[in-house]
């Protein structure tokens, strides 16, 4: 695969060095241009690649997402390990990379070498503390209950800052000899993942007639809102790095209390996540619920207007009031327009589903892998495709929930497109 294809900051690198850890001081070598020691030197740049599985670039990627104000890199050799940071205005712009104006200084021997854009003062402070050997169990957090944008907020992905690493999660390894300079490139990614939810919200896709209904209504549902379920709060700042219980925000199930988006047209709502590999199940991968919102029409392709509920009947009948339901012949001592959902099920075998709504769910998946998780650095275009029901009259499993089924593309970053058949 190439490294263009990555999404990646190859450095090849000259500059001043910002810090150092105490056993290995850096010293500026004056005219030579050459900071660090002088047996020999390497030469490092990035250059923003495009995405692993298509190999092109994302067409009209925001430069929020690719952008940088500083490089940090590690490297450690025998004699211990040293800490740059190297701010952007230190590069410059060549053939579609950016160049460190100067080199960097290494002894002769092996080199470990991590790259890692935009990293905060505590992940720096970290880098400087941590052992490389432990740096995949650096961990970086969020917390969602401050709303759905807070990864945007000083976070791994903020505008212009966001958090990149090494691509592979383990360091690259050079070789330098006495007196050389030698180009290393390290591929990085970000460590965030992008969500897009782009359904239409105009689109009525028709439901199969599999209600029974007196009047031979023409159903339909709109997708009018989004939300998303069991959204990781924290992950791994090395790919594949220790992650051994994931903190899930309102995990699917666990509530019914989801804060919605509406859904706009083809363009898409942007949120931003964080990885979720290990999940196995609806309760414990990410998830998107939709809310849709249940149109009706008469044989002459009228509106019906919806009178507070829709009522299905045990035997699949399907009633737009409680009048309704009477002059169908179904009569439930007790049943008023109050009668909550759970009421209706538990004492009349009704489903009612309030003012028209219904939900669903799907699964995110990652089209390489096929299977429901969220991968950094990748990109879910999700939308629903097609609708066979009527989904359930919560945002929670029944008996007989309606899953969607989710498809993954990916593109650069690395996309992936979820189209849902509900």
């Amino acid at each position: 695969m190439k490294l263009r294809n990555l999404f990646l900051a190859g450095i090849a690198a000259f500059a001043m060095a910002s810090c150092s850890n105490e056993n290995n001081e850096i010293i500026n070598n004056g005219d030579n241009g050459v900071v660090g020691t002088e047996d020999a030197s390497f030469q490092f740049g990035i250059a923003f690649a495009n995405t692993a599985s298509s190999g092109v670039r994302e067409v009209g990627i925001p430069s929020v997402e690719d952008n940088f104000t500083d490089a940090t890199v590690v490297i450690e050799q025998a004699s211990g390990k040293s800490v740059h940071t190297f701010v952007k205005d230190e590069f410059s712009t060549t053939d579609n990379k950016l160049w460190l104006k100067e080199k960097i200084g290494v002894e002769s021997g092996d080199a470990k070498i991590f790259v890692f854009l935009n990293a905060s003062d505590a992940l720096k402070r970290s880098l400087q503390e941590t052992a490389t050997d432990q740096y995949n169990t650096l961990i970086a957090s969020v917390a969602f209950a401050d709303g759905i944008d807070a990864l945007t907020k000083n976070n791994i992905a903020t505008a212009n800052k966001f958090l990149m690493s090494n691509t592979s999660g383990t360091a690259i390894v050079e070789k330098f000899t006495k007196g050389e300079t030698k180009g290393v490139t390290v591929p990085v990614s970000r460590v965030a993942a992008k969500l897009v939810e782009k359904t239409n919200k105009t689109t009525a896709y028709p439901v199969a007639n599999k209600y029974d209904n007196p009047r031979g209504y023409k159903i339909s549902v709109n997708i009018t809102d989004f939300s998303y379920a069991g959204l990781a709060q924290n992950t791994s700042i090395m790919n594949g790095g220790i992650v051994s219980e994931i903190n899930l925000f309102k995990a699917f199930d666990s509530t019914s209390d989801f804060a919605y988006q509406a859904t706009t047209d083809a363009s898409g709502v942007t949120n931003y996540c964080m990885e979720n590999k290990i999940g196995t199940n609806l309760q414990t991968t990410t998830n998107i619920i939709y809310k849709g919102l249940i149109s009706i029409k008469d044989a002459k392709n009228q509106v019906v207007t919806i009178d507070g509920a829709v009522y299905i009947t045990a035997d699949n009948k399907l009633f737009t009031s409680i009048n309704d339901l009477k002059e169908g012949g179904y009569n439930y001592n007790g049943l008023t327009e109050t009668s909550t959902i759970k009421e209706c099920l538990e004492k009349f075998g009704l489903k009612k589903y309030v003012n028209g709504e219904c939900y669903y769910v799907g699964q995110i998946k990652t089209n390489a892998s096929n299977k429901a998780e969220i991968v950094r650095n990748n990109i879910y275009n999700l939308s629903v495709s097609s609708i066979k029901e009527i989904g359930t009259n919560l945002p929670k499993t029944d008996e007989k929930f309606t899953l969607l089924d989710l498809t993954v593309d990916i593109t650069p970053w690395t996309v992936n497109i979820n189209a849902f058949d509900l």
